[in-house]
């Protein structure tokens, strides 16, 4: 029963984060920067983040319908090979993800000081 439960979290936690692959990939690419806009205050955030996590929470559905309905071929060595690299690739997204995370941080930080550090007057 636990080998069960682990693999159906397995496949919901790969669903998840599949899904997620095309907003964190164009997260982590660089670009440079630009001055701020008022487009730049104003961006809805969280309605994005919320479209995500409805897209993930769909994938995660059909993930386990599709189990339900194929639990003798995810026995079979291509499934198990398959989830090795899915479990790979998870890995590989989740520390780019922290690094987009981390650069933007320090994008934020560095236009903090460079802003605190700024003469008065001269904006």
């Amino acid at each position: 029963m636990r080998l069960k439960a682990l693999l159906w979290s397995s496949c919901i936690s790969a669903a998840m984060v599949v899904s997620a692959i095309p907003a964190v990939a164009a997260a982590a690419h660089e670009c440079p920067a630009g001055k701020v806009t008022a487009a730049s205050y104003t961006h809805d955030f969280k309605s994005e983040a919320s479209t995500i996590f409805q897209e993930v929470q769909s994938d995660a559905q059909d993930a386990i319908l599709f189990g339900d309905a194929h639990q003798q071929a995810l026995w079979l060595a291509p499934y198990r090979t398959n989830l090795d690299n899915l479990y790979t690739e998870a890995k590989s997204l989740t520390r780019s993800a922290g690094n987009a995370v981390e650069l933007s941080s320090v994008s934020k930080e560095y236009r903090n000081l460079r802003h605190n550090l700024e003469p008065k007057g001269s904006s």
